[in-house]
C-alpha cells in the first residue's frame, strides 16, 4: 500500500488569490444568440504556464497558449476550458481569472484530477493515491475513499476548477492495457461500481461536477485510444456483466457527466467501425434511452489518435452532436469546428432543436457548479489537518 502513496507538499508562501465574491449570473436559454449557443458546446484545451512546459506545448495537437484562449473566447463565445498541463496553483488562478474577465458568459471549467492536481502537473500539491490503491483498501476503511474524493474536490475547488473528469468507471480486466491500469479501482465490475460512487460522493460534496469515464468501456483493451483507434469485441451480455455495472451504480447515484471513449465496440453500434464518440446506438439509444441518463455527455479529447485518424474537426464535431454528445472536448481546429456547427444547423443536419437541448443542460450544470461563492484560496488550506491525518491513516493499512 505504501507504494502507491506519495506526498507532496507546499513549500511555498502564497498571499491569497480567490477572495469570497457574489456567485456570476449565468444566462438564460433564451437570451442567447445563435454564436453564444455554439460556443457553449466548447470546452477548449489550455496550459497556465506554456514556459514551464515546452515539451508538452510541442507533442500536443491543440494550440495551448492562453493567448490563443483569449482570443477564441472572446471572438467565439467558448463555454468551458480544460486545463492539460500547469504550473503552480498561482500561475493556474491567474490565467483562470483572466479568461473569466474576458468571458461574457461564465466558463466551466475542467481539469482531469483522478489522484489529484497534481495529475496535470500543478506544481507544489499534494499527490493522492490513485484509483488502484484506493480500490485495495478492505472493507473497513472504503470511509477513505470517500473523504480522499472529498479532499481532491476541495482542492479542485480552491483553483476554481468546477469539474473534475473523474472518477475513471473503467474495469481493469486486461492486464496488458496500457491507459486505464492504475487509473482504475480494480478488475471486479462490483467493486469498481462501489469504490468510484464512494469518491464520486465526496466530489460532489465539495461542490465539483463529477464524470464517469470511459463509456461505454475501456478497461479491457490491448491499446491507447490516444495513439490508435481500436475496437472493443466483446458480445452485448458479456458488456452488460462487465463494462456497464461501474456506469449504471453511477448514474443511478447521480453522477453529473459521462464521457465517451474513442473506440469501436460493434456489438452496440451502427457499424463496426463507428467510434463510440459517434455513435446514436450508443449514446442517445442506450447511454441516454435505455440507462436513462440526463446529465451532461462529454467526447473524450478530440486530438486523440483514437479519433483524429477517422475524422476532421469539422467531421467529428458535426457527428458527434448528431449522436447526442453535448461538449466537445479540446477541438483541434475551434474556428472550423464552430462553423462546421453552424452550417450544419442552417442546412438541418443539425435540429435548433437538438442544438436547444444540449444548451440547456449546459447552463443547468453550470448553474449547479459555477454560483456558488468561489472559495477563498490559501496554499495552506489545501494541507489541512483533515488531510494529513488521512494520510497517516493510509500509511499505516
Amino acid at each position: 500500500m505504501k507504494k502507491w502513496i506519495i506526498f507532496t507538499l507546499f513549500a511555498t508562501q502564497l498571499t491569497p488569490l480567490f477572495a469570497a465574491q457574489s456567485a456570476p449570473a449565468i444566462a438564460s436559454l433564451s437570451s442567447l444568440t445563435l454564436d453564444e449557443k455554439i460556443g457553449q458546446l466548447i470546452m477548449m484545451a489550455v496550459i497556465s504556464a506554456p514556459d514551464l512546459n515546452p515539451d508538452f506545448m510541442e507533442k500536443r495537437p491543440y494550440n495551448l497558449d492562453p493567448k490563443h484562449a483569449k482570443k477564441m473566447i472572446k471572438k467565439y463565445h467558448i463555454g468551458g476550458i480544460i486545463f492539460l498541463g500547469a504550473g503552480t496553483p498561482k500561475q493556474q488562478i491567474e490565467i483562470t481569472q483572466q479568461l473569466q474577465a474576458l468571458s461574457q458568459h461564465p466558463l466551466l471549467v475542467g481539469l482531469d484530477a483522478e489522484w489529484g492536481l497534481s495529475m496535470r502537473h500543478v506544481k507544489d500539491v499534494i499527490q493522492f493515491p490513485r484509483a488502484a490503491a484506493l480500490g485495495a483498501l478492505a472493507p473497513e476503511n472504503e470511509y477513505l475513499i470517500y473523504e480522499i474524493g472529498k479532499e481532491v474536490g476541495n482542492h479542485c475547488a480552491a483553483l476554481g476548477v468546477h469539474i473534475n473528469f473523474a472518477p475513471v468507471a473503467d474495469v481493469n480486466s486486461n492486464p496488458n492495457n496500457p491507459i486505464i491500469g492504475t487509473r482504475s479501482f480494480g478488475n471486479n465490475p462490483q467493486r469498481v461500481a462501489h469504490h468510484a460512487t464512494l469518491f464520486m460522493r465526496g466530489m460532489q460534496d465539495a461542490g465539483i461536477l463529477t464524470c464517469a469515464k470511459h463509456f461505454p468501456g475501456h478497461g479491457d483493451t490491448a491499446f491507447d485510444s490516444h495513439l490508435t483507434f481500436g475496437t472493443v469485441s466483446h458480445a452485448k451480455k458479456r458488456l452488460q456483466k462487465i463494462e456497464f455495472v461501474p456506469f449504471k451504480h453511477l448514474i443511478n447515484a447521480g453522477v453529473d457527466s459521462v464521457m465517451i471513449a474513442h473506440l469501436a465496440v460493434p456489438a452496440l453500434a451502427e457499424k463496426d467501425t463507428i467510434p463510440a464518440t459517434t455513435s446514436h446506438n450508443i449514446i442517445t439509444d442506450l447511454l441516454r434511452n435505455k440507462l436513462q441518463f440526463t446529465g451532461l455527455v462529454f467526447t473524450d479529447g478530440l486530438g486523440m489518435k483514437g479519433i483524429t485518424d477517422l475524422y476532421t474537426s469539422e467531421e467529428v464535431a458535426v457527428t458527434a452532436l448528431q449522436a447526442g454528445v453535448d461538449i466537445l472536448l479540446c477541438p483541434v481546429d475551434i474556428p472550423q469546428t464552430i462553423q462546421a456547427i453552424k452550417d450544419a444547423i442552417e442546412n438541418g443536419t443539425l435540429s435548433q432543436s437538438q442544438l436547444d437541448k444540449k444548451v440547456e443542460r449546459i447552463l443547468k450544470a453550470k448553474q449547479k457548479a459555477i454560483t456558488r461563492t468561489t472559495p477563498s484560496y490559501d496554499p495552506k488550506k489545501l494541507i489541512t489537518k483533515k488531510s494529513l491525518k488521512l494520510f497517516e491513516m493510509l500509511k499505516t493499512i
